[in-house]
């Protein structure tokens, strides 16, 4: 493999374990594992063995791994790429894949992205209250 390919496939596998210390940390591990072992079959094969490394882990090892993974970590971005000002301050999940390639829709991520940001950051949440008038 290719060390781009190579990456990419360390990039994955770490966001499936943010996604997984998430789950935990919001009550959601049984369904995320029970959708996660439905799939299995639709997967490569190698995809197969690393989530099915994932689920062999315990419970508390998710749990234990949120805060090492920065599972809840959001960042406030105030500048553009070119170091310019924003109008609005944006909250970005702090993780090695962008959201539209984890969560299928806008409101899915909208919905991510609020309860990290409420977990984790006080002016995250405060930003996004402000922005959005949502209090999902």
């Amino acid at each position: 493999l290719g060390d781009a390919k190579r990456d990419r496939i360390q990039r994955v596998h770490r966001q499936l374990s943010i996604e997984a210390a998430r789950s935990v940390e919001f009550q959601a591990w049984p369904q995320v594992r029970a959708a996660l072992s439905a799939a299995m079959p639709l997967l490569h094969h190698k995809a197969t063995a690393a989530v099915a490394a994932l689920l062999a882990e315990p419970k508390s090892a998710h749990a234990a791994e949120s805060i090492v993974l920065g599972a809840l970590a959001v960042i406030v971005k105030r500048e553009d790429q070119h170091g310019n000002p924003l109008q609005q301050p944006e909250v970005q999940l702090e993780q090695p894949l962008r959201p539209s390639e984890c969560y299928p829709d806008a409101t899915h991520r909208h919905r991510v992205i609020h309860a990290v940001a409420s977990r984790s950051s006080e002016e995250a949440a405060a930003l996004l209250l402000q922005q959005t008038g949502c209090r999902c």
